[in-house]
């Protein structure tokens, strides 16, 4: 379902502090309960809830998920950028509905610039990302052009530090990094499964979907965090939704080595508006996701990342993110 845009002046103009903070809040720990969250803001838990739920209406939170290493499940990610050709609106749709409903795909959004569309698949191999891959283009490939795949080796993901000028997290989720398979069961899959897509699911409830005991939910939860499967809850926040642009900067450098990696890695970690980073193969080296709340802005992150990486840096690309749909879907069965 597409989702409704609303005046972004008005949400702007109403959002104070306190908003802010809570959104800060649900996406560090999506699982946090709301008294908890009510006292680091300073505010009743009903209020709190209250709060919540506008912002859910507004659609500045879409939602909660679990941040789950498809890395340590045998997965790998394939990121694909494409423009639309010959297609209507209505059509279009389609498309975009069709991708979200593939269980392989964990992440679809809207693009601007040079291309429309990106899709990312989750695949054990390269063989079976070429059999997902093959058949989305099958059904689509005639209104999906100018593919370009990229290979995402590992996903890194920032909290929202400018919300509240904040230092950064030396240890946020992640997944990828080195390919392993962590000894999971059926048990596992299905709690993994019902987490992916409702990251606030009380263990009673999961327990009921799961088919098992309270206890053992709870247990087999604490163990998927502790081996790592599990990187942490977050919250489904739409920046563009309180008047923040979001970008996608594509970097391609000169020379790859594990130097430049972590040098681009702690740049990115300790800059509040870098959301997302990423290191991949393919066209580019990097895919990074800024979010700003003018031009101006970006700019300036522009030129201070030509400058300090002014011997590493080839090319860098911005592509427009207008929406995105959904993340961390998992496909295990």
């Amino acid at each position: 379902m597409m989702k409704k845009f609303i005046n972004k002046e008005h949400l702007m103009n109403n959002m104070d502090l306190k908003d802010k903070k809570i959104i800060y809040e649900v996406e560090l720990d999506a699982r946090t309960a709301y008294s908890k969250i009510g006292k680091k803001v300073g505010l009743s838990k009903e209020t709190t809830n209250n709060r919540i739920k506008a912002l859910e209406r507004e659609g500045i939170i879409q939602g909660y998920n679990t941040i789950i290493n498809i890395a340590q499940l045998g997965y790998t990610g394939y990121a694909i950028f494409s423009r639309f050709q010959g297609v209507n609106e209505e059509k279009k749709k389609e498309v975009i509905e069709d991708l979200r409903s593939n269980r392989a795909v964990y992440w679809v959004a809207l693009l601007g610039g040079n291309y429309d569309i990106l899709f990312a698949i989750q695949a054990r191999d390269v063989l079976e990302f070429n059999r997902i891959y093959s058949s989305i283009q099958n059904k689509h490939g005639v209104y999906l052009k100018d593919n370009v795949i990229s290979i995402r080796t590992q996903v890194s993901q920032f909290h929202r530090n400018y919300l509240l000028n904040r230092k950064a997290i030396e240890k946020p989720p992640y997944f990828g990094k080195e390919i392993k398979l962590a000894e999971t069961d059926e048990i596992d899959k299905s709690i993994l499964n019902i987490l992916s897509t409702d990251g606030r699911i009380n263990v009673v409830d999961l327990a009921k979907k799961a088919g098992i005991a309270r206890t053992t939910a709870h247990s087999r939860v604490r163990a998927l965090e502790k081996s790592g499967i599990i990187q942490g809850y977050s919250a489904l926040i739409h920046p563009e939704q309180f008047g923040y642009q979001v970008y996608q900067i594509m970097i391609s450098v000169n020379s790859i080595n594990e130097s430049i990696k972590k040098k681009l890695y702690n740049y990115c970690l300790n800059n509040p508006n870098i959301t997302f980073y990423v290191d991949c193969v393919g066209k580019w080296n990097f895919e990074l996701t800024c979010e700003t709340e003018n031009q101006q802005k970006l700019q300036d992150i522009l030129t201070e990342l030509r400058t300090v990486f002014q011997e590493n840096i080839a090319n860098i690309e911005i592509i427009l993110t207008f929406n995105y749909f959904l993340k961390y879907r998992l496909n295990v069965a």
